[in-house]
């Protein structure tokens, strides 16, 4: 693009944003772990977000889960367990992978830093058949202190 197109261009765009009285803000799409920043914008450093998965076996009672470590977790339940979470960002989301081993009939707890909607069951439906999959949502709340179970489906 020639350097009077880049003008015209740039000069376009500061009459618009001023006529609406707004600020540029940098879009953001992610695929397979990369971004794409919308063209209007010349700069902008855009976090990378490639989710990582962590894989637990539960060798304690307190499975212990960091999420500045990973997005999700994978546990494998082989004994009775509470599961306790550290690390949370405002507004980000965490999923646990719950796979009943070794004869099944684990109970599975959560500890106090989640938080279950009024309209959940208490204590959760989870599953007690060997090797069937429960998965756990949550996303953490700054205001409240608290990860907010958004979805807990039994039984995959």
């Amino acid at each position: 693009m020639s350097e009077i197109m880049k003008k015209i261009k740039t000069s376009f765009f500061q009459k618009i944003l001023a006529k609406f009285n707004k600020k540029p803000s940098v879009r953001g799409v992610y695929i397979d772990g990369s971004s794409v920043v919308s063209p209007e914008v010349t700069s902008a450093i855009v976090e990378s977000k490639i989710p990582v998965v962590a894989v637990l076996t539960t060798a304690t009672s307190v499975v212990s889960t960091d999420t500045s470590v990973a997005d999700t977790f994978t546990v494998s339940v082989t004994q009775s367990i509470t599961i306790n979470c550290t690390n949370g960002v405002d507004g980000k989301g965490t999923t646990w992978l719950l796979t009943q081993a070794n004869g099944g009939s684990k109970t599975i707890t959560l500890g106090s830093e989640f938080l279950l909607p009024d309209s959940a069951s208490t204590p959760l439906g989870w599953s007690t058949t060997v090797g069937k999959t429960d998965l756990l949502a949550a996303r953490y709340s700054t205001i409240l202190g608290k990860w907010m179970v958004v979805s807990m489906v039994p039984g995959y």
